[in-house]
């Protein structure tokens, strides 16, 4: 058995393939682990882009609903002063 063992720890042949296959492990886990690392921050950056596009969104909508407003009051006041007019 020790004669086994001893001729296994000299033979060389085999000892590419573990070398190659530990490096293989190792990058798979670096690799994991910058993957995790920036997906949490590559979801930071999309939130909060698309909360700032959300609050723009909603600012502009609401100076539109303002302009319409002004619109129809305009409108509304301009044909409220002609049924004045054909009244009086």
């Amino acid at each position: 058995m020790m004669k086994l063992l001893k001729q296994l720890i000299k033979q060389e042949e085999g000892q590419d393939l573990v070398e190659y296959a530990l490096l293989l492990v190792f990058l798979a886990l670096a690799a994991i682990t910058v993957l995790s690392t920036l997906g949490s921050s590559i979801k930071k950056v999309f939130s909060q882009s698309n909360s700032a596009l959300n609050t723009g969104w909603t600012a502009y909508l609401s100076l539109v609903n303002y302009k319409l407003w002004l619109l129809i009051r305009s409108r509304a006041e301009v044909w409220l002063r002609s049924r004045l007019k054909r009244n009086e």
